[in-house]
């Protein structure tokens, strides 16, 4: 049975302190729906900023720093892509227009850049988890992590939250079922406090349904974070 009573954990990012008894953190993904064009992007972020969320999120690939030249999807991975100068023209207005701009790196080059970007925290999607290295190159920056763990086995999980915890970052940690979109059936929300009772972090939910349902019923677990797809 859930423990309404259980003191919530928290982090700052930027000047906002994520968990504890604050809202959640809402968080609008925009992935790569813009179909690689800046000019769509910033309507994108124009239009997020009416709804009230408080942050904005996008993703940086560098197509050669994550896969062959060979690969089917090297060419449209670059077209599909923004590249690293207009997302920091994009961090500058979502900024201008009071959200919080976060981005998921794909590669160590990808963290590298954001760094340099001087983003608030990483977004690290499910899919690097399993990667010790990249999680630990991302934690060597210190920066805060928000973590999402739909591709990602408990084992898995367990040593991404070391390498956090070894590099004094805070950190935050997403359940998430990486299905697009997920089927009711599949949303497993009790897995939110499960997370919480194993790592004593704040713990969020990436929504990958098709409406905005579950994300209102995930708050009866007191959710950090709603990354909403």
């Amino acid at each position: 049975m859930y423990n309404y009573n259980m003191q919530l954990p928290q982090i700052q990012i930027g000047s906002r302190i994520v968990g504890g008894e604050n809202p959640p953190l809402i968080i609008a993904e925009v992935a790569n729906t813009h179909d690689g064009d800046p000019i769509t992007a910033r309507k994108m972020v124009d239009q997020i900023a009416t709804t009230g969320v408080e942050a904005v999120k996008f993703q940086l690939h560098i197509a050669a720093a994550e896969m062959l030249p060979s690969h089917p999807k090297f060419k449209t991975q670059g077209k599909m892509s923004l590249s690293v100068k207009v997302l920091a023209e994009l961090k500058s207005y979502a900024e201008s227009k009071g959200l919080i701009f976060l981005c998921s790196p794909f590669s160590r080059e990808a963290v590298d850049e954001l760094d340099q970007m001087n983003v608030l925290a990483f977004k690290i999607g499910s899919g690097e988890v399993s990667d010790p290295d990249f999680m630990a190159h991302a934690a060597s920056k210190g920066r805060p992590m928000i973590v999402s763990t739909g591709m990602a086995e408990e084992e898995e999980i367990d040593t991404a939250v070391d390498i956090m915890r070894k590099a004094s970052v805070p950190f935050v940690i997403l359940h998430a079922v990486s299905l697009y979109p997920t089927p009711y059936e599949k949303l497993y929300l009790e897995t939110i406090a499960a997370l919480r009772e194993r790592y004593h972090v704040p713990i969020g939910l990436s929504d990958h349904t098709a409406e905005i349902y579950s994300s209102l019923a995930a708050m009866a677990l007191r959710p950090a974070v709603i990354e909403k797809h």
